[in-house]
């Protein structure tokens, strides 16, 4: 099975992120790249739901606070071998080529109403 841009992914293993962290086995995260058609993927890996102090430090937050967001732990390349889909980028986010036409055409007709 390949994987497609924005797919969920769950780690199978860990993964040395670089700079002394690292992303647990089970660490989730998306596709933000795929390489070499399939050979390997250019993953962000996800950590908690976080928020910043009155210092400018993440801290722990619930999911529901509207200050919160996920973490970013870091993008990483990992290969075929290390990944479980989670679920597809179309359940998501419907499909990416459907999405990515309606957003060019719509790109085009703003265009066109700026050039008159």
């Amino acid at each position: 099975m390949n994987f497609s841009l924005f797919d969920a992914i769950r780690l199978k293993e860990d993964i040395d992120l670089g700079d002394r962290v690292h992303a647990p086995a089970g660490t989730l995260g998306s596709v933000v790249e795929v390489l070499n058609q399939g050979e390997a993927y250019l993953v962000e890996c996800f950590g908690g739901w976080v928020k910043f102090d009155a210092e400018g430090n993440f801290v722990p937050a619930d999911w529901d606070n509207p200050e919160a967001f996920v973490e970013t732990l870091g993008v990483v390349t990992v290969y075929l071998h290390q990944l479980q889909l989670v679920k597809l980028a179309e359940e998501s986010m419907g499909n990416i080529e459907a999405i990515t036409l309606t957003a060019m055409k719509a790109k085009g007709l703003l265009e066109a109403e700026y050039q008159h």
